[in-house]
């Protein structure tokens, strides 16, 4: 009895660490234009299926001028993927799909007492005396998935 046990669990054993072998596990870092973070990758078959997964992060701010209008922008990029990659011939060509997850945004706000538009005089917001003049405007992005 003690036998027949030994020789069925053995195969078992040998048949995981096998699959375990099989399975290769890689850590990158992925920088492009979603931004810089880590990268994770897991071969599901060999020479065929990999899996990854991707995250991107990063800021920018930057001050700049568009018609005579002086504006400050930022930038925030935050992102993650899952992702497929299947190697058709086996080599580095492969296919790749997925979704992304991104959750980035962006204002551009310009603060002066008017603006000039493509040669169109706009008012900003008037404000009594001793008050700070503003105007505010900015964007957001919606969160999207692709």
């Amino acid at each position: 009895m003690k036998k027949a046990v030994l020789t069925s669990v053995l195969p078992t054993v040998m048949l995981a660490s096998a699959g375990a072998q099989a399975a290769e596990f890689d850590v990158g870092v992925n920088v492009g234009t979603l931004g810089i973070g880590p990268e994770l990758g897991m071969t599901i078959v060999p020479n065929k299926f990999r899996a990854r997964v991707t995250t991107g992060f990063g800021s920018y701010s930057e001050t700049f001028t568009v018609d005579g209008n002086e504006y400050e922008g930022d930038l925030e990029l935050r992102n993650a993927g899952l992702l497929g990659d299947y190697h058709p011939f086996g080599g580095y060509f492969r296919v790749t799909g997925g979704v992304i997850f991104n959750d980035n945004s962006y204002s551009a706000v310009g603060d002066q007492d008017s603006y000039d538009i493509r040669g169109i005089t706009v008012p900003g917001t008037s404000a009594s005396a001793g008050a700070v003049r503003t105007t505010s405007r900015g964007c957001h992005s919606g969160r999207t998935s692709a």
